[in-house]
């Protein structure tokens, strides 16, 4: 289960965050919009918290927005 995921804009506003939800479901990820509003071409930051049955796994990143 994804504990939490979160990602950042480069002026450090969040953007997007989504807790407790199951793993490859394409529905409960980030779509590249803020406020129902498609973001510009960038990179963002994400920190994601995920909990498997033996241990607790986080990854700390960034990903390139491109439209």
């Amino acid at each position: 289960i994804v504990e939490s995921m979160l990602i950042y804009d480069r002026w450090g506003e969040q953007v997007f965050a989504a807790h407790n939800v199951p793993v490859n479901i394409p529905t409960n990820g980030w779509d590249g919009k803020f406020k129902n509003n498609p973001l510009v071409p960038a990179v963002f930051v994400y920190y994601i918290t995920i909990k498997t049955s033996s241990e607790t796994i986080t990854l700390i990143g960034d990903i390139s927005l491109i439209r």
